[in-house]
């Protein structure tokens, strides 16, 4: 036996005690685990299972792995990686590392330790789609706090402390305005890799508060105010 077929049949032996492992977790037989394969659109039989996980099986196509994840509720990884069950596995012929390592690797965050100095360049775009998203959530919560501070300014417009209100919605303001610009800085980095950002709304300039808004409702207020919100980085 060769060392790549020994391989082959060691990875799918991993994948086999792991399917067996995580299916007796959720108490569900072999026939339970096959009929919730077919619900998912893709047969794998009863009888085919059995042959898995008994070794008689071969071989483990990447459409049985991924529909058996999630028939099993478990991320793909945990069943190539065994995280959490070994100290080290042998995800590739003759090179063997932690299960974390094989975790980052699929997931597109790190390299598996040894590869090229060059292979890292393209590990760097999930992590930067994650900036992403998460400037994106964070320019949302933004919008979200100016929304409600403009609606309790204008609501309390004719109060003597309405400049305080008013200043606190300038200040939300600019850090909407803050957000936007990282949203944008994040875009145009995967833009500049050839990836498509995507969930970014059709027009981000819809979502932005108009300037003149806390003026008016000075204005309102009492017409001879001489308040005018002064920007942190402008100069006097």
């Amino acid at each position: 036996m060769t060392r790549e077929v020994e391989w082959e049949k060691e990875l799918v032996r991993c994948i086999a005690d792991e399917v067996r492992r995580y299916r007796n977790k959720r108490r569900m037989s072999a026939q339970q685990l096959a009929d919730r394969c077919r619900d998912l659109g893709y047969d794998i039989p009863r009888s085919v299972l059995a042959n898995l996980e008994s070794y008689r099986r071969k071989s483990v196509s990447l459409a049985e792995l991924l529909v058996l994840a999630e028939a099993l509720e478990v991320p793909p990884v945990l069943l190539i990686s065994r995280f959490g069950q070994v100290d080290s596995v042998e995800i590739l012929p003759d090179r063997n590392v932690h299960p974390w390592h094989v975790v980052e690797w699929i997931s597109g965050d790190e390299p598996l330790p040894g590869s090229e100095p060059e292979t890292r360049s393209s590990f760097g775009l999930i992590g930067a789609y994650k900036l992403f998203l998460e400037h994106l959530e964070s320019f949302n919560r933004a919008v979200g706090r100016w929304q409600h501070t403009k609606k309790r300014t204008i609501k309390r417009r004719k109060e003597e402390t309405v400049e305080q209100h008013v200043r606190d919605l300038a200040n939300t303001e600019r850090e909407v305005y803050l957000r936007q610009d990282a949203v944008h800085n994040a875009e145009w980095f995967l833009n500049s890799r050839a990836l498509q950002a995507g969930a970014i709304p059709s027009a981000l300039t819809s979502y932005l508060p108009d300037s003149v808004d806390r003026y008016d409702i000075l204005e309102e207020q009492a017409p001879n105010s001489v308040y005018r919100y002064q920007d942190p980085e402008e100069p006097e």
